[in-house]
């Protein structure tokens, strides 16, 4: 079948406008293709496009205050915008979740993120 990543893009933002049980998770596909697929493909992220990414953080955040893949996203948003020290603020913050306790293998991804974060800052 034929894909229309414009059109299905515009989609996950109406979903997140109209605010329904469905909008964080068209959030976070949203977010998770312009900050992390796109810089896996090597497409460029302009300012704008990562302002947009912001703005979308700042709601998540306000609605969402514990949640890790937000973080995350967060944190990748920021390594984009090469504001590392930053970044390793929200790992750490994300770190304290007590959600991983029982998440180990979220808590090693963090620590990898941390240590990506770290390599590229030197």
């Amino acid at each position: 079948f034929e894909v229309d990543r414009a059109a299905g893009l515009a989609m996950l933002r109406t979903c997140v406008r109209e605010g329904g049980i469905y909008a964080p998770v068209a959030a976070l596909g949203w977010l998770a293709f312009h900050i992390d697929s796109k810089t896996f493909l090597g497409e460029e992220q302009g300012e704008e496009e990562l302002d947009e990414c912001s703005a979308l953080l700042r709601w998540a955040a306000g609605e969402y205050p514990s949640s890790l893949f937000f973080s995350l996203l967060e944190a990748d948003c920021l390594a984009c915008r090469r504001r590392l020290p930053e970044a390793l603020l929200v790992i750490a913050s994300a770190s304290r979740l007590p959600c991983l306790d029982e998440l180990r293998a979220m808590r090693a991804m963090l620590h990898y993120k941390q240590g990506a974060y770290h390599l590229a800052a030197l």
